[in-house]
Order: C-alpha cells, then sequence, then structure tokens
C-alpha cells in the first residue's frame, strides 16, 4: 500500500505534455507527430550552443564524480557571479559566496519555498502566471499560492497593480493566512513583458512595508529583443530588462528580503542542462539553508562542467545573446504578423521570452457568428480590453461571449490536439480572462510555420 501523498500521486492524469514530448513533428520521420508550441523552449541557438560546447569539452575524471559537492563547484559560482555582475548589472557586486546552485530553477524556486514558508504559508502571484509555479511551491513545500486579481484596465506589471497586491495581503491577514513572499516572473510568463524599474522599487516598498520576501524569476533576463511590429504607442510602453539586482535597495528594503533566481535553461537554449540557482547578497542565512538542502537537488558535475565553459567565455555569451535577440525578434515578427492577419487579439508590448499571449477564443467566437467574418476588421486587443486598432465594439461583445462560454478553452485545446498542435491553455495560467494561448515562437522557422498553420486549420481561420 502506499502513503496518502503517494495514492493521491497515482491516482493523477498523465500530463498531456509528455504525451506531446514523446512524439515530436519531424517532416521526415514524424509528419503526423506534435508541434510543440506550448512547452517554454527555446532552440533557436541549439547549434551554436552544442558546437561550442564540443569544442571546448575537455573534463577530467572529477566530471564523472560527485564533483564538490551539492552547490556547484567552486569554478561554477565563480562563473556564476561574473555573468551576473556581467549582465544584470547588480547595485553590489555579486560574490560566489551570494549563489547557491541547484539542478535547475525549478529545484530552486521549490527550496525558496522550503526556507522561506512553512507548511499553510503563502506567497503571492500575479495573473496570469507561469502555470507550474503553484506546484513547484506547493507539491512538497506545501507553500500555497495566492492569485492575485488586477481586474480590467489594470497593467498587471504597472504601478496600478502594486494596490492589487496589498489588497491580496490584507485580505489574507484577515483570514489569518500568513503571506511570506510575492513572487514575480521578470521577464515576464506569458505576457512577454519586463518590469519596470519603479514597479519593482513600488512592490519593494511594499514587501518592506509588511515584511515580505520578493523572490524574483529573471530566468528570461538575457531574451529581451527589440520588438519589430508594436506601434509607437506599444513600443514605448516597453521596457528594457531591469534585474531586482541592480537597484539599490537603501532605504527601500531590507536587503535580506531580496533574491533573484536564474538558470541557463532559457537564455541559452538548454532546457535539458538543469544548472539553476539562487542569488542572494542580502540574506547569507538563506543561502546557509539551502546549501544545507542542498543535495535534494544536487546538479551533475558532468554538467557543472559544460555550464562553466558557455560561462567563462564571455566574448562568446555576448555575440550568442545578441544572435538570440535577433532571431526571437525575427520569429515574434512571424508570429505577430498571422495573429494581425487572422485578426486574433493578443497581448500589446512583448519584448522578452519566448512566447506571445493570444486570446484565441475571441476569434473561435467571432468566427462562429453569423455575418461576422474573422477578419473583416482587423482588431486585436490586449488581456485586459484594451484594442489596439479596429472596431472595439466587436471586441467588447466577444469579450462578454466569452465570459459566458466557461468551455471556450476546453473546445479550442480539443480542436488544436485533433490537428496535433500543442499551446499551453489560459486557464492553467490563472488568466483572468477566457480564450487565451501562450503561443512559443522560439522554434526554428518550418516548425514554427507548420504550427501556425495547423492553428488556423483548427480555428478554421
Amino acid at each position: 500500500m502506499l502513503s496518502a501523498r503517494g495514492t493521491a500521486a497515482s491516482h493523477r492524469h498523465q500530463e498531456l505534455t509528455w504525451d506531446v514530448m514523446a512524439s515530436p513533428y519531424c517532416s521526415k520521420l514524424n509528419a503526423t507527430g506534435f508541434v510543440n508550441l506550448g512547452i517554454a523552449e527555446n532552440s533557436l541557438m541549439q547549434r551554436e550552443l552544442l558546437e561550442h560546447i564540443s569544442q571546448n569539452f575537455h573534463p577530467e575524471p572529477t566530471a564523472l564524480s560527485y564533483g564538490e559537492g551539492p552547490n556547484g563547484s567552486k569554478r561554477l559560482r565563480s562563473a556564476l557571479a561574473r555573468f551576473i555582475n556581467t549582465f544584470f548589472s547588480p547595485a553590489t557586486p555579486i560574490l560566489p559566496g551570494h549563489i547557491s546552485v541547484s539542478s535547475g530553477v525549478t529545484g530552486s524556486l521549490e527550496r525558496c519555498a522550503f526556507e522561506l514558508g512553512d507548511p499553510g504559508d503563502a506567497f503571492l502571484l500575479g495573473r496570469p502566471y507561469y502555470g507550474a509555479f503553484p506546484a513547484e511551491v506547493g507539491d512538497r513545500a506545501k507553500v500555497r499560492i495566492i492569485p492575485v486579481t488586477f481586474g480590467k484596465g489594470c497593467d498587471p506589471m504597472g504601478l496600478a497593480a502594486v494596490s492589487a497586491y496589498e489588497s491580496a495581503i490584507l485580505a489574507a491577514r484577515s483570514r489569518s493566512q500568513r503571506v511570506r513572499a510575492i513572487l514575480l516572473c521578470s521577464p515576464h510568463n506569458p505576457l512577454g513583458r519586463c518590469y519596470p524599474r519603479e514597479v519593482l522599487v513600488s512592490l519593494m516598498r511594499l514587501c518592506q512595508r509588511y515584511r515580505l520576501h520578493l523572490l524574483v524569476d529573471e530566468v528570461y533576463a538575457l531574451s529581451v529583443f527589440a520588438n519589430p511590429r508594436d506601434s509607437s504607442r506599444a513600443a514605448a510602453a516597453a521596457c528594457g530588462f531591469t534585474s531586482a539586482l541592480a537597484i539599490d535597495t537603501e532605504g527601500v528594503i531590507d536587503p535580506a528580503l531580496v533574491h533573484v533566481l536564474w538558470g541557463l535553461s532559457k537564455d541559452f537554449g538548454c532546457n535539458g542542462l538543469r544548472i539553476g540557482c539562487v542569488v542572494s547578497p542580502g540574506n547569507p542565512a538563506l543561502v546557509a539553508a539551502l546549501d544545507a538542502h542542498a543535495p535534494y537537488r544536487y546538479p551533475a558535475a558532468f554538467l557543472d562542467y559544460a555550464a562553466c565553459l558557455v560561462l567563462e567565455d564571455e566574448e562568446w555569451v555576448a555575440a550568442f545573446v545578441a544572435e538570440n535577440r535577433r532571431r526571437l525578434a525575427e520569429n515574434y515578427a512571424v508570429v505577430a504578423s498571422f495573429l494581425e492577419e487572422n485578426a486574433v487579439p493578443f497581448h500589446e508590448g512583448t519584448n522578452a521570452g519566448l512566447f506571445v499571449w493570444a486570446n484565441l477564443g475571441a476569434v473561435w467566437l467571432r468566427r462562429r457568428r453569423k455575418g461576422v467574418g474573422s477578419g473583416q476588421n482587423g482588431s486585436t486587443s490586449n488581456e485586459n480590453g484594451a484594442s489596439r486598432s479596429g472596431d472595439d465594439d466587436l471586441n467588447v461583445v466577444d469579450l462578454e461571449q466569452l465570459r459566458a462560454y466557461s468551455d471556450i478553452n476546453l473546445e479550442i485545446n480539443e480542436r488544436l490536439i485533433e490537428e496535433k498542435v500543442y499551446l499551453i491553455d489560459g486557464d492553467e495560467c490563472g488568466s483572468e480572462s477566457p480564450g487565451y494561448f501562450r503561443i512559443v515562437f522560439a522554434q526554428p522557422m518550418y516548425i514554427l510555420a507548420t504550427g501556425l498553420e495547423r492553428i488556423a486549420k483548427a480555428l478554421e481561420l
């Protein structure tokens, strides 16, 4: 017999994600496989990364051992510190002792949940959010996620959103719920934008007021690009990446409350190279606690060595990042054109990450309405209903109908799966508006084009 938690786990449904990963599309070998535009994986620069590693890969026998321990080698922590000092512009130089290494950012976040919260405590998480966050802090650490709702017209990444976080804190306290941290993803997943500096400062002040930790996942830090298609209004609203480490905490927040997570998986297109870290320059007790539990997220010495080869060559990294940004912008333009041509509403201002946040539900309902073609108005809107162009009234009608149609995401998902294209459902991401899906565009162009063709077929565009 199993334990109660083992029994519960055994009754979980097999995730569709694993079926998709087991049968990837290949035009020659598996033409009926899934085109995966759902999992946040960057495949645009993998050949370049493999070439660089293979040319420099000359490991010692220690790479096949336990290495220097479960917290990564001294060489890796030094390489990470230099890398962060170069590319994150920290207000205070990062030292190797400020860093705790683990097997990926997922492991780093789970360990932070263990060290910052007790079972039943809560982290605040703004909507929409990366759908795996609740499980990463909740499955084993038993820390709850309290989703923060912003409402129509409020930018989840703007200054006005800070008051929504404060309201959530006060509401939790009225229920005797202990909130321990605010969890952010910057650049944001799935909105594909960076938090402005002034918003980060305002959130830091809020955390200081209530003695909360600010935990910032910056795994897309270098995947920021110049948006080639947005209007001047949207482009002006977009901002470059500012790390939480780059903000001088003097007079703003106790530095012991600020922690950043980063790993190689997204910026270097290597989800399988499981190296992540927590950077906490102001809280040596947290780093010590993370190190104490490090054996449960032990990074492989073999991958530790490979990560050093990548991070230590700063000239190569700078060239790699520049080309990755160019390719991300190119692929984003393809998806944006497809969505605009088919009058699919999508979130404005995308300039970071690997994805577009698109309202397929609105265009699906519009397609089904008699007398209204999918391409007549050329209207798109952001998640809060702000129209980019075209007929505002049509979008209002669509949003009202979407809210009344609770199964719209399920219906679209079924059609997408029939056409063997995989997207992440907005319901999994706590979307405040129905109909949204996350479309990952960081795939080779022939795969991306095939995926868009299958989306068009599924929605009868």
